[in-house]
């Protein structure tokens, strides 16, 4: 083997050896994955808020909230909101709602007015409900033709429905 083979050989490894610490030390040196982890990951805080502006077109809300804990004081914000939850969404209209960040993005999801007195009327037709299905088991059944007992639920625009409003 010539002399100058040896010598380029030599070299060769040098600068592999060198370019192998160089980039060791950097992977060492890079921020470190945690297993499981994402950074698209989503937290969800439970929201409660005054709306202030509803933007149809850009199906946005503008919610002055309290404060989330563990995330951010009150303040007054821009969410992005699905058009279902767009539909039942008033200004002036307290709501309680599903906060979700997504990396710096924020929106809400599952609004329900913050309205005692829709609170009340929903909870007392859900008791009414729950109690009839105690009576007559869980596993009874209405036959054809008989009176569905009273219940009250919101409908998509937000609006108290009771059942006794359809008979």
């Amino acid at each position: 083997m010539s002399l100058h083979l040896i010598l380029c050989s030599r070299a060769i490894l040098r600068v592999a050896f060198a370019l192998g610490a160089v980039l060791a030390l950097a992977s060492g040196c890079s921020r470190q994955e945690i297993p499981g982890a994402s950074a698209d990951a989503e937290r969800r805080f439970p929201l409660t808020g005054l709306v202030l502006a509803v933007d149809g077109p850009r199906k946005l809300l503008r919610v002055q909230h309290d404060e989330i804990k563990g995330l951010m004081p009150a303040m007054t914000m821009e969410f992005a909101v699905a058009e279902g939850d767009l539909a039942v969404a008033r200004e002036g209209h307290r709501i309680r709602a599903i906060l979700v960040q997504r990396g710096g993005d924020f929106a809400l999801e599952a609004l329900w007015p913050d309205d005692p007195e829709i609170t009340r009327a929903v909870v007392a037709g859900s008791a009414a409900l729950k109690q009839d299905t105690v009576i007559r088991g869980s596993k009874a059944y209405r036959e054809v033709g008989e009176t569905v007992p009273d219940f009250t639920l919101l409908d998509q625009a937000g609006q108290v429905v009771q059942i006794n409003r359809y008979r």
